[in-house]
């Protein structure tokens, strides 16, 4: 059994690197439509966090319900506004309603879009009953990791992988 599941890490490890490589290509292959587009993980949080919630919330919320950093809010809005993909209105001198525009909606679809195509490109030459399995594995190995004593949360501040 041993000797399996090190093969198994092996195979996994494998795989996320060649995932990897596919989301890259596929992030290539789409750069035009976002040219515009600040190069920012944490902006495209905020613009789905915002689309998530009815296309708006105010930077407390960001803060206090979906842990976003301060500076991340406050860099985020600058950029977003910027480009024009959220709107600002104050609502006290410490907090504002941030509100995504037509172009931070289509922004979103186009997010999304090129997700589809991440993962059709990693899964498609599955089954839909092969990635329900694969699904279903995942998912199990998923709880496994969360039930565990592990601060996740805590390791990803220290490693800074956030």
């Amino acid at each position: 059994m041993a000797e399996l599941t090190t093969k198994l890490f092996l195979d996994v490890k494998k795989l996320e690197k060649y995932q990897t490589l596919l989301k890259k290509q596929v992030h290539l292959e789409n750069k035009a439509a976002l040219t515009n587009f600040p190069n920012n993980r944490i902006y495209k949080k905020v613009l789905r966090t915002l689309s998530k919630n009815g296309n708006e919330l105010t930077s407390n919320d960001l803060i206090f319900k979906y842990n976003f950093r301060l500076s991340e809010v406050t860099d985020a809005v600058a950029a977003l506004t910027a480009s024009d993909l959220i709107t600002k209105e104050d609502i006290s001198d410490t907090e504002c309603k941030l509100k995504l525009t037509d172009q931070g909606i289509a922004a979103i679809k186009d997010f999304n879009k090129s997700r589809d195509e991440i993962a059709q490109a990693a899964y498609g030459s599955l089954t839909e009953d092969e990635q329900k399995q694969l699904d279903d594995l995942v998912n199990k190995l998923l709880k496994d990791y969360e039930s565990r004593d592990v601060d996740y949360a805590g390791l990803i501040d220290l490693l800074h992988l956030n």
